[in-house]
């Protein structure tokens, strides 16, 4: 199941920070039901308009905040909102806005564990795309802070609740497919990550995904389980 059908789907989403009933029921809980859960959404692109757009589906949920550094990304975040979006160029300032309750950090991932944290720290339930953080340095923080922090933390790793997958954690763990000796991974994707520049000076900033000092680089996955019956 695709991840944005995966969010939009499940019953149990909310403002893309819920993507389990448990969180949901959680958020609602630091409110009245009747209320609306205001979202502030950092990073504009193609994730977090994505998400922007499946939140506009859901009842007493609204994205009444965007940043992102680029201007037209971060117009297309305030159009593709059904309410009264505010923009900013420095998330910093979104966190300032009292209205916003919950965030989606949508950025690319190296800047994750940064924001996340930020938000955090401004009294933000969170909600953090994959993947969680860059390095272990970045990952151990943002886990540390989310541990610590009274806050709700959700990160988008949607797969991991299909049943597609748990139901091959159960082949496994009954012992349908005999002892597992190794597994081989691999997930093949065929199109081309790189998007269009306007500015050669935004190549990086656009296509971070191709530069191992921001995401670490492409890779493939394949996944293949070696067993003996």
């Amino acid at each position: 199941m695709k991840r944005r059908l995966f969010i939009k789907k499940s019953a149990t989403a909310a403002a893309g920070i819920a993507s389990s009933s448990v969180l949901y029921g959680n958020v609602l809980s630091y409110r009245n039901t009747n209320d609306i859960i205001n979202i502030g959404v950092i990073g504009s692109g193609n994730r977090g308009v994505g998400l922007t757009s499946i939140i506009n589906t859901i009842d007493n949920v609204n994205v009444i905040a965007a940043a992102d550094i680029l201007p037209f990304r971060l117009q297309k975040g305030i159009i593709k909102s059904n309410s009264k979006t505010k923009g900013y160029s420095d998330y910093r300032k979104l966190l300032d806005n009292k209205d916003v309750d919950a965030i989606i950090v949508a950025t690319p991932f190296h800047l994750h564990s940064q924001v996340a944290i930020d938000a955090l720290d401004a009294g933000k339930h969170v909600y953090c795309e994959k993947t969680l953080a860059k390095g272990y340095n970045g990952i151990n923080a943002l886990v540390h802070k989310a541990n610590k922090s009274k806050q709700i933390f959700q990160t988008g790793h949607q797969y991991h609740s299909s049943r597609l997958y748990t139901h091959v954690v159960d082949v496994i763990k009954n012992g349908l497919v005999g002892n597992i000796v190794a597994f081989e991974c691999q997930w093949n994707r065929h199109g081309n990550w790189r998007r269009p520049v306007p500015d050669p000076e935004l190549e990086k900033v656009i296509n971070w995904r191709m530069y191992r000092e921001f995401s670490g680089a492409l890779r493939q996955n394949y996944v293949l389980i070696k067993s003996i019956l």
